[in-house]
């Protein structure tokens, strides 16, 4: 998906925009002459908003455009381009209303931040960050709900390299900083979405609100943003990173952290390289009344089902009753949940790490992946929680297949209603001691040190997951080539010269699809150097890709 709308957007300038046009900035990510420059500091809506130095100082369809900035219609083939360091004060603007300006294929309309050169340098002094969309802490409020930028039900469009902060939220509307429900063919990418302010709340906001309304067969991205509630007044209480319903997603190489929910909602296509840290949290502001959980589906793709794959869960729970995740698969459908890693899971009661959730019946196959199944170190630990439960609120069949499970339970792999089956049978169970004796510990995620572990070789045969390759393959191309390697285990944040989403923390290995020696056990494979992830950042920025 990634790679078509990457395609569109070179091929996005051969339509004519209905006004003056603009030459886009040489060496961007994307070229053309159909640019269009936004500054809040230095623009004027009078200008022609055609070059770096004759910008508008609003987009198009803001409430505050007006003079020639309000003549622009937006329309497929044009790229708006806003100041780096610039602040755009949501509190005066309003929400910025887009719905019914779509692109069209091979035509998307840009909105975002990209060229390093252009930047407000009284604000930046070391160089070029994110333009910014700030609700100054006083808006919405509990107005609502209301939305920094609202897309619904339009198309071919690409949000890009935008810092969204300063939303105020009381009250119980469901606001967000970015809604596209009912969205088609768009990407949301490389933005930063923090800074939530709050009075008294009872329901959360959306940082992004993705709700399309249950339409499956959706083709949206979400890929390479940071969402955090790190910085907000509550610390992640009361905060939902992105809400999905109905879109056939896929998110992907994302950093999300600090939130009562990550990822919750319905029909999420693909979720892949992705870092989940410090989700599912307690939420006191809402009396606890939220789904507390990293990544929750309720269901899952009615044609294709859901793959989960290549994403580190650190440190999921904090207290709360809390799931890492939740897959649902439709009804005689297959899910496929392989290649993840899970470490330090605080949930609490007898909520499981992994739930085969039965809105279908249908399978949920969950193979080679790491799972500690609790608390590594303090109270609570060693870990000796249920790592998998299948059939919560209805039949479903969960296959678990070659996965490393590090817990110290005496059952676990539980089952509410349908069918387990295990291969090899018990999936290796080992206590915390035991895989720390042997070199697995939480510092490397619990990838093989050396090659006598009890993992090595002690996995799929090369027939084997040659033919699961395949069949995933069917469904999504990418998804079957990240399951002929081991994973990688989420991504990093960069911290220099800025904060950026990065790549992977381990160096995937091929594993073996022929000959007679069999696969490792679990998502790693002996010789995927892992590197240490960095603290969670405040003040965070990007440096283009």
């Amino acid at each position: 998906m990634k790679t078509a709308i990457r395609l569109a957007l070179l091929l996005l300038f051969g339509a004519c925009s209905c006004f003056a046009q603009g030459a886009c900035p040489s060496g961007s990510p994307i070229s053309g002459n159909h640019c269009y420059f936004i500054s809040s500091a230095a623009g004027n809506d009078s200008n022609n908003g055609t070059s770096e130095s004759t910008p508008w100082a609003n987009a198009p369809e803001m409430s505050s455009c007006t003079g020639t900035c309000a003549t622009a219609t937006p329309t497929g083939g044009t790229v708006f381009i806003f100041r780096g360091c610039d602040t755009w004060n949501f509190a005066t603007i309003g929400q910025w209303d887009l719905r019914g300006y779509s692109g069209s294929a091979g035509n998307y309309i840009y909105y975002g931040g990209f060229d390093q050169t252009w930047y407000n340098t009284s604000v930046c002094s070391s160089g070029w960050n994110r333009p910014i969309f700030s609700g100054e802490g006083t808006w919405p409020a509990g107005a609502g709900p209301l939305q920094f930028v609202f897309t619904y039900g339009d198309s071919y469009y690409r949000i890009a390299w935008i810092e969204f902060t300063g939303m105020y939220y009381t009250g119980n509307q469901t606001n967000s900083y970015i809604s596209a429900g009912q969205s088609q063919n768009f990407e949301i990418d490389h933005s930063y979405f923090h800074g939530v302010t709050y009075g008294s709340i009872s329901q959360e906001p959306y940082l992004v609100n993705l709700n399309g309304g249950g339409r499956p067969g959706v083709s949206g991205e979400m890929d390479h943003n940071v969402c955090t509630g790190v910085d907000a007044t509550t610390q992640g209480q009361g905060l939902v990173c992105l809400a999905a319903v109905g879109d056939g997603l896929e998110v992907d190489h994302n950093w999300f952290e600090w939130a009562d929910n990550c990822i919750g909602g319905s029909e999420i296509f693909l979720v892949h390289d992705n870092t989940f840290n410090h989700c599912g949290i307690w939420s006191s502001v809402t009396g606890g009344v939220v789904h507390n959980n990293q990544y929750e589906q309720n269901s899952d793709p009615p044609s294709t089902g859901s793959i989960t794959y290549n994403n580190l869960f650190e440190n999921a729970g904090d207290g709360a009753h809390s799931l890492v995740t939740q897959i649902a698969p439709p009804a005689s459908g297959q899910d496929y949940y392989f290649n993840n890693v899970t470490t330090n899971f605080q949930g609490i009661g007898g909520d499981p790490l992994i739930s085969c959730y039965g809105s279908g019946p249908g399978t949920c196959n969950i193979f080679n992946n790491t799972f500690e199944c609790g608390i590594d170190s303090g109270s609570g630990s060693p870990p000796s929680r249920d790592c998998v439960r299948n059939g919560d609120h209805g039949a479903t069949t969960t296959n678990l297949n070659y996965n490393q499970l590090i817990t110290s339970s005496d059952s676990p792999i539980s089952n509410s209603s349908g069918t387990v089956n295990q291969t090899p049978n018990p999936n290796l169970t080992q206590t915390l001691s035991a895989a720390n004796g042997q070199g697995y510990t939480i510092s490397n995620d619990f990838a093989p040190t050396n090659g006598s572990g009890s993992t090595i070789q002690a996995g799929m045969s090369p027939s084997t997951l040659a033919t699961m390759c395949s069949t995933i393959s069917a469904v999504s191309s990418e998804a079957g080539t990240a399951c002929l390697s081991s994973t990688t285990a989420g991504v990093t944040l960069a911290t220099s010269p800025y904060y950026a989403v990065g790549g992977s923390p381990v160096t995937p290995v091929a594993r073996f699809t022929n000959g007679s020696v069999n696969n490792d056990e679990g998502a790693f494979a002996f010789g995927s150097g892992i590197s240490g992830q960095p603290n969670p950042p405040f003040g965070l920025v990007a440096t283009l890709e």
